[in-house]
């Protein structure tokens, strides 16, 4: 699976950086239908980072993602099995940063989702991208193109209130 979570600007933000970073975290994000990129929307954005911080996030830099990049995935696309299910402190580490004690999760800001970019991709540990977007249109295309690159019909999440975006964002899915 290759789970996005959406994060309407309707959302209970607390609520959804509470339990994003709690399943993340839980059991170093060994199961296949934990959250692998975050899809914030832009009115909530900075918001839900500032929470998602609160609760153990850390987010990184560029140069820190990019090393994620490289950590993570060997130039083939392929995950490398030295970071599946090990704890954030231990995945920055390995790839070459330090975190605070206590960093739960680590999020890694990227542009667009894809066969091109890595971070993408389904991660089974501790690590998130996060893309932000304008609007649960721009957040139901983004979820979609991120459920093709690995995960087709599996898992996909939804943080709103508004009933008129949860069932056309629903409704629009493979």
């Amino acid at each position: 699976g290759n789970v996005p979570v959406y994060v309407d600007r309707s959302a209970d933000i607390e609520k959804a950086a509470r339990f994003i970073v709690a399943s993340k975290a839980f059991d170093h994000s060994t199961i296949c239908a934990t959250e692998q990129t975050i899809i914030a929307d832009r009115p909530i954005a900075q918001r839900l980072a500032q929470l998602m911080q609160a609760e153990g996030a850390y987010f990184t830099t560029e140069v820190q993602t990019e090393a994620l990049r490289k950590a993570l995935f060997h130039p083939d696309g392929s995950l490398n099995t030295a970071v599946i299910g090990k704890s954030a402190v231990y995945v920055a580490g390995y790839a070459g940063f330090q975190v605070p004690a206590g960093t739960r999760v680590l999020v890694a800001p990227i542009s667009r989702v894809g066969r091109d970019e890595p971070l993408s991709h389904e991660k089974l540990t501790t690590v998130l991208a996060w893309m932000v977007v304008d609007g649960w249109e721009q957040g139901c295309e983004t979820s979609i193109a991120t459920i093709e690159t690995g995960g087709k019909g599996h898992t996909q999440i939804i943080y709103a209130t508004d009933q008129n975006v949860i069932m056309a964002f629903g409704l629009e899915k493979p």
